[in-house]
């Protein structure tokens, strides 16, 4: 596997050996999860590979790990249009994020892309969480649930607070009181 490693105030990876194969250049990067880091750049996360080349450019302001096949995203403050020009700015750290940002497109909500950056699930939610055993944790006003990786709501939208499964079971709230589902 590949560690994080951050030198001269920059982000890359490292292998078990302690050579540096993605050179930093990142503000930060997150571990990789099926093949995917999540890194930022300019303000903005991105997904690289583990040769450190982006798969999905730095357009968005919040996202979440790659797991299940998708990536939990907020579509808000996305970029409008990322062109090769500006995928090779963001490679070299020139892009200027002021002038791609789209804070118009659906604030606040999130929604789930694919290993392409392709929509599997449109701005739906006011927050979803990352994967842990099929499901994810989502939110819209005040009240939680869970969906699959499809997007499919698989329990309804009734408690007042979800944590993530583990080992079969996930913590919930509900009118007041604390309890688990399977």
């Amino acid at each position: 596997g590949l560690c994080a490693v951050y030198i001269k105030g920059k982000w890359g990876f490292m292998d078990r050996q302690g050579n540096v194969v993605i050179n930093p250049m990142f503000e930060f990067t997150w571990g990789f999860s099926d093949g995917l880091a999540r890194a930022r750049q300019n303000g903005l996360h991105g997904y690289i590979d583990k040769s450190g080349n982006w798969v999905i450019g730095p357009r968005y302001r919040f996202a979440r790990d790659f797991k299940e096949g998708v990536i939990p995203v907020s579509f808000f403050g996305v970029l409008k249009k990322e062109t090769s020009e500006q995928r090779q700015m963001y490679a070299t750290g020139a892009a200027n994020s002021t002038w791609v940002i789209n804070n118009d497109i659906n604030k606040g909500q999130w929604g789930l892309i694919d290993r392409d950056g392709k929509i599997v699930l449109t701005a739906t939610y006011d927050y979803i969480d990352n994967f842990y055993e099929r499901l994810a944790v989502v939110g819209r006003d005040k009240k939680y649930g869970f969906i699959d990786p499809k997007g499919n709501l698989v329990i309804p939208l009734i408690y007042e607070y979800a944590w993530n499964f583990s080992e079969g079971l996930a913590f919930v709230k509900k009118n007041g009181k604390y309890g688990v589902i399977n």
